[in-house]
């Protein structure tokens, strides 16, 4: 009864012990955010993250296989000190999902203690090692010497040391930048990031076309009085611009007698005409009744060059074509290698294309031209730790379907026994 007095109590030292020691790392990592504030925590990129990785792998090993038997060690990879690093990294990854992670969004106060900028912060850097080095150490003591038995254990703490760790230092890795790209000028090796900060591309892109294809723009009405559209008389939206398609708005009928998707007028007249000009936009012929009218008129949704033209039906009301909503956009762009070799492709919303290990995305263009831009704006994205974190993810997947194997295992041999 007394051993067990003495056990239950040296397991709540032991997790005191923890707690403050995780409370303290906690408040040196804000005090080192607060002392090098405007700066940050930088992991610096490859080769010097694998060394950073490597290295502290390899300080981890030598600590099991001089120092395992000191009680500091023990103490380390036992299972209170893990839980405590493990509770605090996961209420600063909930406190960064809460809180905007941008200085412009946040006060003075909030940017010196690394709150607005957790994954550079300090406090995350030394709450990660201290975490990690809890983990990897448990990982070394049930891997050295292996046992068929402790392979799945293994399999669980490995992976995930290595998704965290792949995750953490790969950051400095990471590129999202921007690619402008104007139809008809030459390769352009450079990209942009959310700053402005110019990347020199390994590679180099260049836009030959871009489509965009765009819906038939809603016939609705619109009020004049309060600058927005009239909701319709239904819960259903405005319909689309075809031949034969009615609306109904009080004493306001409108029926649309032709459509054109892409139309220009004919000089100073009134009449649109079937164009391809760089001009054109959307235009119906609609014939419009109202209490004291009857009228057949053309009606358009413009663009930058066409002016916009709906029919005032009263003082309050207007009848007209809204903003064609664009169906989808493409550009057929090439590429150009450091090794010199040239490719083409058509690059899709949702659907990028792989150009020497890094994704080209399809993310936007020149909204005021609309489907005459002769811009295309794209993304590119290098994330060369993804598949590292990849094989983590998939060591604790094997780990998870091994113990259940064994699980199976031991419970047949029992029922067997029985």
């Amino acid at each position: 009864m007394q051993t067990n007095t003495e056990s239950a109590a040296a397991k709540r030292r032991a997790y005191l012990q923890g707690l403050i020691f995780t409370v303290l790392l906690t408040i040196v990592g804000f005090a080192l955010n607060y002392i090098t504030w405007p700066s940050r925590a930088q992991i610096p990129p490859w080769p010097g993250n694998i060394m950073i990785g490597g290295g502290f792998l390899a300080v981890l090993v030598l600590i099991h296989l001089f120092f395992r038997k000191r009680a500091w060690v023990r103490w380390l990879a036992g299972v209170p000190v893990a839980i405590c690093s493990v509770s605090m990294y996961t209420l600063l990854v909930l406190i960064m999902g809460f809180l905007p992670q941008t200085d412009t969004e946040t006060t003075t106060w909030v940017q010196q203690f690394g709150f607005s900028h957790l994954a550079s912060s300090w406090i995350m850097v030394v709450i990660q090692t201290y975490m990690l080095s809890s983990l990897g150490l448990i990982t070394i003591r049930r891997l050295i010497p292996l046992h068929r038995k402790n392979i799945g254990f293994f399999l669980n703490h490995a992976g995930l040391w290595l998704t965290l760790v792949a995750a953490s230092i790969g950051t400095s890795d990471f590129y999202r930048l921007q690619v402008p790209l104007m139809e008809g000028e030459d390769y352009l090796p450079f990209a942009y990031n959310d700053k402005g900060e110019q990347y020199h591309l390994p590679y180099s892109l260049a836009l030959k076309n871009f489509e965009i294809e765009e819906y038939p723009a809603q016939l609705a009405v619109f009020n004049k009085n309060t600058s927005k559209i009239a909701p319709t008389p239904t819960q259903e939206s405005w319909p689309h611009c075809a031949e034969g398609v009615k609306i109904k708005y009080r004493d306001i009928q409108a029926e649309v007698v032709k459509f054109l998707p892409l139309a220009s007028r004919e000089g100073e007249e009134k009449n649109y005409t079937i164009s391809n000009e760089p001009n054109a936009a959307q235009a119906s012929l609609v014939h419009i009744r109202t209490a004291t009218t009857d009228t057949t008129v053309w009606l358009s949704n413009g663009n930058f060059v066409m002016p916009y033209k709906m029919y005032h039906a009263n003082d309050s009301l207007a009848v007209v074509m809204l903003q064609a909503e664009v169906k989808s956009y493409r550009s057929y762009i090439k590429w150009r290698t450091k090794d010199q070799k040239t490719d083409s492709a058509w690059l899709e919303v949702n659907k990028p294309l792989t150009v020497a290990g890094w994704k080209i995305y399809q993310i936007s263009y020149d909204e005021e031209q609309g489907r005459w831009s002769d811009k295309s704006v794209l993304e590119a994205v290098a994330d060369p730790w993804l598949p590292t974190v990849y094989v983590g993810i998939f060591m604790m997947l094997a780990g998870a379907v091994y113990l259940f194997w064994q699980g199976r295992k031991s419970h047949t041999q029992t029922k067997n026994e029985e």
